[in-house]
């Protein structure tokens, strides 16, 4: 087909050149011989060789002047498969749109929102002839990329004014996004298309987090890398696993041919705070506390800074060092705060995308914590001690009850519950202290002298199973205790005495068998036996450690780490059942980690003074708080009939877009399994590789090429005729007598 077959009129000027030839009169000698028998012979060889040299020349040029008017005529070569040879049928072309808040990213080079969106335009409003628009009769369907796929328009529709008003008005999203559901959304819009030509055309910024979520369904059986909220709080999931319907059967046949466009920058610069965790993580007000954040970083190493604001004040700063596509931890101290509840926030300077440059928490202030030791006088003689040294009761209110007391007390009035040496416990205390656990209590198990390892079983909670009391001769007893974990949060701000070694004098410990993969060992005594067991249970944690609380197992009770040690393991394993600091952008969030009831009337007032309203659910009898679209990243405030509102929830934008890393076109091609996709940098790109494939493949440069070599062919065989060394005369030998001869 021709681009512009208005300039094949010019190849009429093709019978120029043989009207040249015919008109052109050849020049002749007269020369009188005697005889003519020689010459007739050379005439005749002569007449051949021009005539064959005259064709040669008139074809050449005949084959020139078409050749440069078939250029002008842009001559292209059109897939059949794709349409008809000569003319192009009707479009559906289906729009992938990320819209993940990443592609809000703006520099002084691009907007990558922007950007996207006059790309997509590009492909709906027609400005002129030669652009890529669709025509008249062509439909387009839209689909949004999000967290889960959207379709602003799940069907083809020829309503292209109507679909282009809606990109105009759409604005980037506050979440990530999940290319292969809205891929898959966008062929399956594409079905019922039937012999239209079809396309899909997806834009997006080139962020390696989508794709490699590309190429998975969820629901695998590997666990994911364990995904960090805030307080410390980790939330194991399951990693997807690799699907075998990826690359759908369409994209593998070349049905349906896939251009994506990278908008934006290829190496964007991005800082934004990851995590929030702070320790102890129940605060006291007579105590400073440390807040440590995790900042992921894009782009070029630099300089940069961390600043902690509490109520709108500035109370810590902390300077960093950003590398390229690294993570960066930092501690900020937190002076003691009043009691009561502060809205507090972490800020790095600002870049291109600002929605993550702030990271809400909230900080829960304690006057003091509860604790309830359960055993016999005897038994918990050190630990009380250890709790409140010197009879002081500033910072924990303790409370001593045997096992039989267990049952009277309220247990959900409790930081942190100790038994010790109080096994076997009747069934009842069991299930109390399971439902304890459950909802977020920390239990501290240490045993003794009165149970054996098989009454232990009976406690579900328990992170190892007892299985045997080992007593160790004197030359074996002493332990060095070392720290396995040493970033759990009891050991953050865990400080001995100046001169003390960790190392006590062990007679007697349990051995113990892990009960399962989240059964963690903090502390060990020298490489074989391990001291303190973890595990977390429902919202709470469950701690055992292997020797007991008085003299008669280890000296640990007169050791300089005991104190600190359950100090350590109240303040900062009570936490454990706490509301987190916060959590993210939601359409619908089960407010039962953060409120358990609430009066009727009771709503949220978010950053932007929205009110929002509480719904109650009922499932299975039991009635469930949900609020809906939370949307806004900040503080949203408890607004309760007749009360003064209260700082409930610090919302933030999830985190995983904050990592700008790019993919290069090679690599996405790999992830989406479609070697011949056509991937292109910017909206300008994008129409030239999308005109190429509708109009076809020019060939006018080609034409202009084989012109060059047939004016050169012309020119050097013109010149050979025109330089002939002899002429018909020179190569006839004339005597005087006028007989004639032919040279040899």
């Amino acid at each position: 087909m021709f681009v512009a077959p208005q300039f094949l009129w010019a190849t009429g000027a093709a019978v120029v050149p043989l009207l040249l030839h015919l008109l052109s009169k050849r020049k002749t000698v007269r020369i009188y011989f005697s005889t003519l028998r020689f010459l007739k012979l050379a005439q005749k060889q002569s007449s051949r060789r021009i005539r064959l040299e005259n064709f040669l020349l008139w074809l050449l040029r005949t084959l020139l002047i078409l050749t440069i008017a078939f250029a002008f005529a842009m001559p292209t070569i059109k897939s059949a498969v794709r349409g008809s040879l000569f003319t192009g049928s009707a479009r559906d072309v289906a729009i992938v749109w990320d819209e993940s808040f990443s592609m809000g990213y703006e520099s002084s080079r691009a907007n990558v929102w922007e950007e996207s969106r006059l790309a997509i335009l590009d492909l709906l409003v027609k400005k002129d002839k030669q652009d890529i628009a669709l025509e008249k009769g062509d439909r387009a369907s839209l689909i949004i990329a999000g967290e889960e796929p959207f379709a602003l328009i799940a069907k083809p529709s020829a309503e292209l004014d109507k679909i282009a008003t809606l990109v105009k008005n759409r604005r980037p999203g506050r979440g990530g996004s999940s290319l292969q559901p809205a891929i898959l959304k966008a062929i399956e819009s594409l079905r019922e298309s039937g012999t239209r030509e079809k396309e899909l055309i997806i834009v997006t910024d080139g962020q390696a987090v989508p794709w490699n979520r590309l190429g998975l369904v969820p629901g695998g059986s590997a666990t994911n890398a364990a995904a960090k909220g805030a307080a410390g709080k980790t939330a194991v999931t399951n990693a997807p696993a690799a699907s075998k319907d990826w690359p759908p059967p369409e994209l593998l046949d070349k049905q349906i041919p896939v251009y994506l466009a990278l908008v934006g920058v290829a190496a964007p610069e991005n800082a934004a705070p990851v995590q929030v965790d702070v320790y102890p993580a129940l605060l006291r007000s007579d105590i400073p506390g440390q807040v440590w954040v995790r900042v992921v970083a894009s782009g070029p190493a630099r300089d940069s800074s961390v600043v902690l604001y509490v109520d709108d004040k500035e109370v810590g700063r902390q300077n960093i060092k950003l590398g390229n596509n690294r993570i960066e931890e930092t501690a900020i101290a937190l002076p003691p705060q009043s009691v009561g509840t502060h809205f507090a926030r972490i800020e790095t300077p600002r870049d291109g995308l600002p929605l993550d440059d702030t990271f809400h928490f909230l900080l829960r202030v304690k006057e003091k914590f509860r604790v309830l030791s359960v055993g016999t006088p005897q038994d918990l003689f050190f630990l009380d001690r250890a709790l409140n040294p010197g009879g002081r009761t500033a910072s924990l209110e303790t409370r001593s009850v045997t096992s039989d007391g267990l049952l009277l007390e309220k247990l959900d009035d409790f930081s942190a519950v100790f038994l010790c040496n109080c096994v076997p416990l009747p069934g009842q205390a069991l299930l109390q202290l399971e439902r304890y656990v459950r909802d977020g209590g920390l239990l501290i198990v240490i045993p003794g002298d009165r149970g054996q390892p098989a009454d232990y079983a009976n406690i579900i909670s328990l992170p190892a199973k007892p299985v045997k009391v080992v007593d160790f001769a004197t030359k074996e007893q002493r332990k060095t205790l070392r720290l396995v974990k040493p970033r759990d949060p009891i050991f953050s701000s865990l400080k001995l005495q100046s001169g003390a070694v960790p190392a006590i004098a062990i007679q007697r410990a349990l051995r113990c068998e892990p009960v399962d993969k989240l059964t963690e060992v903090l502390v060990s005594a020298d490489a074989d036996l391990p001291f303190l067991y973890s595990r977390n249970f429902g919202r709470g944690r469950v701690l055992l450690l292997t020797v007991s609380a008085d003299r008669a197992w280890s000296t640990l009770p007169l050791s300089a780490l005991f104190l600190p040690l359950m100090h350590q393991m109240v303040l900062a394993g009570a936490g454990q059942g706490e509301p987190p600091l916060s959590t993210w952008i939601s359409r619908d969030l089960e407010l039962g980690p953060f409120l358990s009831e609430a009066p009727e009337g009771t709503s949220l007032l978010g950053p932007d003074r929205a009110t929002l309203p509480l719904r109650r659910f009922i499932n299975n009898g039991v009635t469930t708080l949900h609020v809906e679209n939370l949307g806004e990243p900040g503080i949203y405030r408890l607004a309760k009939p007749g009360a003064e509102t209260r700082p409930l929830l610090a919302v933030n934008v999830p985190r995983a877009e904050s990592d700008l890393a790019m993919l290069k076109p090679d690599e996405i091609r790999g992830r989406l399994g479609l070697p011949d996709a056509y991937i292109v940098q910017g909206k300008d790109d994008l129409a030239k590789v999308v005109k190429e494939h509708r109009v076809g493949n020019p060939l006018a440069e080609h034409c202009l090429w084989l012109a060059f070599l047939l004016a050169l062919f012309e020119w050097g065989l013109s010149n050979r005729i025109n330089r002939k060394t002899a002429s018909l005369t020179s190569r006839m030998l004339v005597e005087a007598s006028g007989r004639v001869h032919a040279h040899t």
